[in-house]
């Protein structure tokens, strides 16, 4: 009886010295993170809670409907692709985004979102003889809106795309859709979009401007012009001649980089039906860069001249964001030109 004392006893204090120490961990995080990301946490505001992270879902992007005051947020939720709508009083909603004819759910990534006049349109990758391919599914705005929770929505269209995808953003001009690239991973781009810019830096990925119609659809392919980025691009958006890119590989580290002009290369990029101008961002044009927490994604415009950034690292696949309390999504004021 003494040794069964014993034993629980030591079991206790094995239990407690536990949480003791998780709750020390805890709290050095909690008081770290504002000294290692000091301008985010003192600029940052809380535009909109990320739904269901401690229920597998897996953020990519978010788009803020300025007519409805929601966002959009896509993603994936085990294998299959996934969407929310949030309301402006927090409440979200569960979307099944289905690409194909049929009723099934569809095994994808659910990545970046954006809504252009009576369309939304979600990036997804597909792999096709050991090759990236993206693309870009049309859904109808007013059906994902009225949607009930737990509702299907099913894609109107389909295309092909002319880069892998990762980023998204739209204008009242253009759908720009954008590629991520990282040495040593999977994450690889076709090699005509490996190219050294004219101040001689080498840089593996595209974005690509498609022209868009009133209603929001498509005007044409191929698209309009390309855009050099550098590596692991998560997030790209515009405005008032601000070019703002979000970039982060996992572990490593995230940031919001700031872009004044961008300058015409001269050069020329293969696509699907000819051939469109290449730009990029020279070295002078970059007028500020914030360090951010871990896995930074995809980049919406909100009120009051202000860039909102998706995480998924307090999604259950990467939890350590659960300690620094990244369950939102946070804008950031967008720098005078």
């Amino acid at each position: 009886m003494k040794v069964l004392k014993r034993l629980l006893l030591i079991l206790l204090a094995i239990v407690l010295s536990a949480v003791c120490i998780a709750f020390l961990a805890w709290s050095v995080l909690h008081v770290a993170k504002y000294f290692i990301y000091p301008d985010y946490y003192q600029k940052g505001e809380i535009v909109s809670p990320i739904p269901d992270l401690n229920g597998g879902f897996r953020p990519k992007g978010v788009f803020y409907d300025e007519e409805s005051g929601s966002y959009l947020h896509s993603g994936s939720k085990g294998e299959f692709a996934a969407l929310y709508v949030v309301d402006k009083d927090g409440d979200a909603k569960e979307l099944i985004p289905v690409y194909n004819s049929k009723d099934t759910q569809s095994i994808g990534r659910g990545g970046a979102v954006v809504r252009a006049g009576d369309y939304v349109y979600i990036c997804d990758n597909e792999n096709q003889n050991n090759s990236i391919n993206g693309i870009l599914f049309v859904f109808s705005y007013e059906e994902i809106m009225n949607a009930k929770d737990g509702a299907t929505v099913r894609a109107l269209a389909r295309y092909d795309t002319d880069c892998a995808m990762s980023a998204m953003f739209v204008d009242d001009h253009y759908l720009y859709v954008g590629e991520y690239y990282s040495e040593g991973t999977n994450y690889s781009t076709h090699k005509t979009h490996h190219y050294t810019t004219p101040e001689g830096k080498s840089q593996k990925a595209m974005l690509f401007a498609y022209k868009l119609n009133s209603d929001g659809s498509i005007a044409q392919f191929p698209p309009a012009f390309a855009i050099s980025l550098p590596d692991q691009v998560t997030g790209f958006a515009l405005k008032n001649g601000v070019f703002m890119l979000t970039r982060g590989e996992d572990w490593k580290y995230s940031s919001l980089e700031f872009y004044n002009t961008w300058s015409a290369t001269g050069d020329t990029v293969k696509v699907s039906n000819g051939s469109v101008p290449i730009y990029y961002f020279p070295a002078d044009s970059l007028t500020q860069t914030v360090k951010l927490p871990l896995c930074a994604g995809n980049l919406t415009l909100v009120e009051g001249d202000r860039v909102a950034i998706t995480f998924e690292f307090a999604s259950n696949y990467f939890i350590i964001g659960k300690f620094f309390f990244a369950y939102n999504v946070v804008s950031y004021p967008i720098p005078h030109k």
